[in-house]
């Protein structure tokens, strides 16, 4: 076999291979996203599995003021409330038995982005610790003005088991 002729059968066979077939990409794709699709799936039933084992949550609003609720040790209570953050409103927590409940986060929503005077809404989240009865309560006002100036009040009793 000539050299020239080897160096022509080279690049044929160089160029077959080079150029792959559709079913080919298309098979590798499928497979590349299956194989992610699982990650991503096994990830995140094993992390929501861990964090419902981790924490049973409670969550409370406005519309159960005055309410008594029953929740067990290593319950998370989570609280949330508008205020009128702009206006220079905020709840406060005027009651806490810090021997049963331990509060572990505190933090502010923006309710309506982009909208001036909007409500925001604060969010606390208390660990649940001791058996007991106890009751939270909270009050919405101007810090500058003080509680005796609130504008509205927020109250739960827990009875934990």
């Amino acid at each position: 076999m000539s050299k020239h002729k080897a160096r022509a059968e080279n690049r044929m066979i160089t160029m077959r291979w080079s150029v792959p077939k559709p079913w080919c990409i298309a098979s590798v794709t499928l497979l590349t996203l299956a194989v992610l699709s699982l990650i991503v799936f096994c990830h995140g039933t094993a992390f929501s599995e861990e964090v419902m084992k981790k924490e049973n949550l409670v969550i409370l609003t406005k519309q159960d003021q005055g309410k008594e609720i029953e929740v067990k040790v290593g319950d998370v209570v989570q609280i949330e409330l508008e205020a009128i953050g702009t206006a220079g409103y905020q709840w406060f927590v005027d009651n806490l038995d810090q021997e049963i409940l331990k509060l572990v986060s505190e933090e502010t929503k923006v309710l309506h982005p982009g909208r001036l005077g909007a409500p925001v809404l604060m969010v606390w989240k208390f660990d649940v610790i001791k058996e007991g009865t106890t009751e939270i309560e909270m009050s919405h006002y101007r810090s500058w003005e003080g509680i005796a100036r609130a504008t509205d009040h927020f109250s739960v009793m827990l009875n934990i088991l």
